[in-house]
Protein backbone atom coordinates (compact mmCIF):
# COMPACT_ATOMS: atom_id res chain seq x y z
CA UNK A 1 0.00 0.00 0.00
CA UNK A 2 1.41 3.41 -0.57
CA UNK A 3 1.53 5.46 2.31
CA UNK A 4 3.42 9.02 1.91
CA UNK A 5 5.88 9.34 4.97
CA UNK A 6 3.72 12.50 5.75
CA UNK A 7 0.46 10.69 6.06
CA UNK A 8 2.00 7.63 7.80
CA UNK A 9 0.82 6.74 11.53
CA UNK A 10 3.80 4.99 12.96
CA UNK A 11 1.74 4.18 16.49
CA UNK A 12 0.32 0.59 16.45
CA UNK A 13 -2.21 1.55 19.13
CA UNK A 14 -3.89 4.30 17.05
CA UNK A 15 -4.24 2.00 14.47
CA UNK A 16 -5.75 -0.48 16.46
CA UNK A 17 -8.19 2.19 18.02
CA UNK A 18 -9.11 3.52 14.67
CA UNK A 19 -9.89 -0.07 13.54
CA UNK A 20 -12.32 -0.85 16.77
CA UNK A 21 -13.58 2.47 15.85
CA UNK A 22 -14.53 1.77 12.23
CA UNK A 23 -14.95 -1.51 12.47
CA UNK A 24 -16.21 -1.87 8.66
CA UNK A 25 -13.60 -2.95 6.21
CA UNK A 26 -13.07 -3.52 2.60
CA UNK A 27 -10.84 -7.16 2.63
CA UNK A 28 -8.81 -7.43 -0.81
CA UNK A 29 -7.54 -10.66 -2.22
CA UNK A 30 -5.90 -11.97 -4.81
CA UNK A 31 -8.62 -14.53 -6.87
CA UNK A 32 -5.78 -16.66 -7.40
CA UNK A 33 -6.65 -16.08 -11.13
CA UNK A 34 -4.75 -12.73 -11.62
CA UNK A 35 -7.84 -10.79 -10.60
CA UNK A 36 -8.48 -9.48 -6.99
CA UNK A 37 -11.44 -10.26 -4.69
CA UNK A 38 -13.27 -7.48 -2.28
CA UNK A 39 -15.92 -7.96 0.13
CA UNK A 40 -17.11 -4.82 2.72
CA UNK A 41 -17.68 -6.89 5.92
CA UNK A 42 -17.36 -6.24 9.85
CA UNK A 43 -14.54 -7.18 11.70
CA UNK A 44 -13.54 -7.51 15.28
CA UNK A 45 -10.07 -6.72 16.55
CA UNK A 46 -8.98 -8.87 19.02
CA UNK A 47 -5.38 -7.39 20.35
CA UNK A 48 -4.56 -10.46 22.66
CA UNK A 49 -3.80 -12.51 19.26
CA UNK A 50 -0.42 -12.48 17.02
CA UNK A 51 2.35 -10.10 17.65
CA UNK A 52 -0.60 -6.90 15.80
CA UNK A 53 -3.94 -8.68 17.07
CA UNK A 54 -6.31 -10.45 14.70
CA UNK A 55 -9.29 -9.86 12.45
CA UNK A 56 -11.94 -11.94 13.06
CA UNK A 57 -15.29 -11.48 10.77
CA UNK A 58 -17.63 -14.30 8.82
CA UNK A 59 -18.30 -14.59 5.31
CA UNK A 60 -20.42 -16.84 3.61
CA UNK A 61 -18.96 -20.60 2.37
CA UNK A 62 -19.84 -19.48 -1.38
CA UNK A 63 -16.99 -16.31 -0.78
CA UNK A 64 -13.81 -16.66 -2.68
CA UNK A 65 -12.49 -15.31 0.73
CA UNK A 66 -13.41 -18.42 2.54
CA UNK A 67 -11.15 -20.47 -0.12
CA UNK A 68 -8.42 -17.49 0.46
CA UNK A 69 -6.71 -18.91 3.72
CA UNK A 70 -2.92 -18.38 3.82
CA UNK A 71 -3.10 -16.22 1.22
CA UNK A 72 -1.96 -11.99 1.78
CA UNK A 73 -4.68 -10.02 2.43
CA UNK A 74 -5.10 -6.14 2.48
CA UNK A 75 -8.17 -4.68 4.51
CA UNK A 76 -8.87 -1.16 3.99
CA UNK A 77 -11.08 0.48 6.84
CA UNK A 78 -12.05 4.57 6.00
CA UNK A 79 -12.70 6.99 8.86
CA UNK A 80 -14.97 10.37 8.33
CA UNK A 81 -14.53 11.78 4.35
CA UNK A 82 -14.99 14.42 2.63
CA UNK A 83 -14.76 15.58 -1.43
CA UNK A 84 -11.13 16.16 -2.20
CA UNK A 85 -10.42 17.93 -5.47
CA UNK A 86 -10.15 15.64 -7.98
CA UNK A 87 -6.38 14.51 -9.32
CA UNK A 88 -7.47 10.94 -10.84
CA UNK A 89 -10.15 9.79 -12.71
CA UNK A 90 -10.90 6.01 -13.02
CA UNK A 91 -13.35 4.56 -15.59
CA UNK A 92 -15.84 2.12 -14.07
CA UNK A 93 -15.65 -1.05 -15.98
CA UNK A 94 -18.09 -3.31 -14.24
CA UNK A 95 -21.16 -1.74 -11.47
CA UNK A 96 -22.42 -4.72 -8.81
CA UNK A 97 -24.16 -4.21 -5.83
CA UNK A 98 -25.70 -6.00 -2.78
CA UNK A 99 -28.30 -5.45 0.01
CA UNK A 100 -27.01 -8.82 2.67
CA UNK A 101 -28.82 -7.01 5.43
CA UNK A 102 -30.32 -10.12 6.96
CA UNK A 103 -32.79 -10.48 3.61
CA UNK A 104 -31.87 -14.52 3.50
CA UNK A 105 -32.97 -14.92 7.06
CA UNK A 106 -37.10 -15.88 8.05
CA UNK A 107 -39.34 -12.91 8.93
CA UNK A 108 -39.15 -13.40 12.39
CA UNK A 109 -35.38 -13.61 12.47
CA UNK A 110 -35.14 -10.14 10.30
CA UNK A 111 -37.86 -8.71 12.78
CA UNK A 112 -35.23 -9.32 15.80
CA UNK A 113 -32.17 -8.23 13.89
CA UNK A 114 -34.36 -5.04 13.39
CA UNK A 115 -35.34 -4.76 16.65
CA UNK A 116 -31.80 -5.82 18.38
CA UNK A 117 -30.26 -2.99 16.12
CA UNK A 118 -33.43 -0.45 17.01
CA UNK A 119 -32.68 -0.68 20.52
CA UNK A 120 -28.85 -0.49 20.72
CA UNK A 121 -26.84 2.53 22.09
CA UNK A 122 -25.03 2.69 19.00
CA UNK A 123 -25.92 5.06 16.48
CA UNK A 124 -24.61 3.24 13.84
CA UNK A 125 -26.15 0.24 14.94
CA UNK A 126 -29.90 2.01 15.13
CA UNK A 127 -29.21 3.18 10.93
CA UNK A 128 -28.46 -0.17 10.62
CA UNK A 129 -32.04 -0.85 12.19
CA UNK A 130 -33.73 1.60 9.53
CA UNK A 131 -31.95 -0.01 6.24
CA UNK A 132 -32.37 -3.43 7.37
CA UNK A 133 -36.34 -2.28 7.72
CA UNK A 134 -36.21 -0.35 4.63
CA UNK A 135 -34.83 -2.98 2.37
CA UNK A 136 -36.27 -6.28 3.52
CA UNK A 137 -38.44 -7.86 0.87
CA UNK A 138 -42.35 -7.28 0.83
CA UNK A 139 -42.37 -11.07 1.60
CA UNK A 140 -40.41 -10.44 5.15
CA UNK A 141 -42.65 -7.69 6.11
Amino acid sequence: MYIPAAFAEPDPDVLRAFVEAHPLGALVTDDGAGGLHATHLPLLLDRTRGPHGVLQGHVARANPHALADGRAALVIFAGPDAYVTVGVELPIARLDGKWKMSRNRPAADVAGVIAGLAASDDAGARAAAVTVAERRPRSKR
